[in-house]
């Protein structure tokens, strides 16, 4: 090193090299890298633990079992609350087993559909988070299931959406602990590893359904489709908070109803809102506003309709959106 480094006099190329080195710790550590890590770590790595998923005053207990293997995704979760409920994970299909039912529930696998898996279901996603709608910052380190985890926190920039606090794991990036929080800062739900492994190999056993289903009734669900327009909506919301967009239109008959259910999805890339639009039902008297943990809905009535919208979001956006929804324009 140069008499002019060692006395911090750095100029021209040093400098340069000087400034560059400094700032590789601090690219290194920004917190959307750390959020990719997240999504890489949730379905690239081997790890099998406890899950504890506290919401609306209740805990359910899960049992994760997720590995790759030559490229192909196998998951298994079991639920530890004695019912026996399970779902095994694949790249072609999800199966739920659901011993209190027997029945067994097959469906093809949706890649866009992040809820066939509980825990990525509950995460932020990097590939639809927009930064003009939510910032990220780190907030220091603790420890987590007795693994060092720094604090990543998204943070909503209005308050018609929540956002989350994240305990990564400090080596690979894995979620050892989150929440979905108020803007206030309240805490809605929250999901904790109790114990978690990350193993350099997962048996095939550990992957296999824990339950004999012989006798159980086989239920086969339709092949997701791909690539095909989105129908045209026959209602639409007037009025969503900025940066929601309609993504979805369904339409589908209730058991003994004459006209179908129209099924409208609201997204801002992390938070969803549904709306159901029911036709028949001029109004309901328990209409309003209900919560279920951090789930909101409201109902109202408008041209012999009910009205539903509902999701993981505050009280005025539901409201919003439900009250603002009428039929479409020609």
């Amino acid at each position: 090193m140069s008499d002019a480094c060692r006395l911090g006099r750095c100029s021209g190329p040093a400098l340069l090299l000087a400034l560059f080195l400094f700032a590789l710790p601090v690219c290194a550590d920004a917190p959307r890298d750390w959020l990719m890590r997240m999504a890489d770590s949730v379905e690239g790595l081997k790890y099998d633990g406890t899950l504890v998923h506290m919401h609306g005053g209740e805990a359910d207990i899960l049992r994760i079992v997720h590995r790759v293997q030559d490229g192909r995704v196998t998951e298994r979760i079991t639920a530890m609350d004695g019912a026996g409920r399970e779902i095994i994970r694949n790249d072609d299909e999800v199966t739920c087993i659901l011993p209190d039912q027997m029945a067994v529930h097959t469906e093809p696998r949706d890649d866009r559909d992040r809820s066939q898996s509980p825990l990525q279901g509950r995460l932020p996603s990097i590939e639809t988070l927009d930064e003009g709608l939510y910032t990220l910052s780190l907030a220091g380190s603790e420890s987590v299931a007795g693994r060092a985890a720094r604090i990543l926190i998204v943070q909503p920039m209005d308050a018609y959406r929540y956002g989350y606090r994240l305990w990564l794991d400090d080596t690979t990036g894995m979620p050892l602990k989150t929440q979905l929080r108020e803007v206030s800062g309240g805490v809605l739900e929250q999901l904790l590893f109790t114990e978690i492994s990350m193993p350099a190999r997962i048996a095939d056993k550990d992957l296999q359904p824990s339950l004999d289903t012989t006798g159980f009734k086989q239920v086969r669900g339709m092949a997701v489709e791909n690539g095909k327009e989105m129908p045209t909506a026959a209602w639409r919301a007037a009025k969503v908070p900025s940066g929601f967009a309609l993504l979805t239109v369904k339409s589908k008959y209730s058991p003994g109803a004459d006209m179908p259910t129209e099924h409208l999805v609201y997204s801002d890339g992390l938070a969803w809102v549904s709306v159901f639009i029911e036709a028949g039902v001029a109004e309901d008297p328990a209409g309003g506003l209900s919560t279920m943990g951090a789930a909101n809905a409201y109902t109202t009535s408008r041209d012999g309709h009910l009205i539903t919208a509902v999701g993981e979001v505050p009280v005025g956006t539901v409201e919003l959106i439900a009250r603002s929804t009428a039929p479409a324009s020609p």
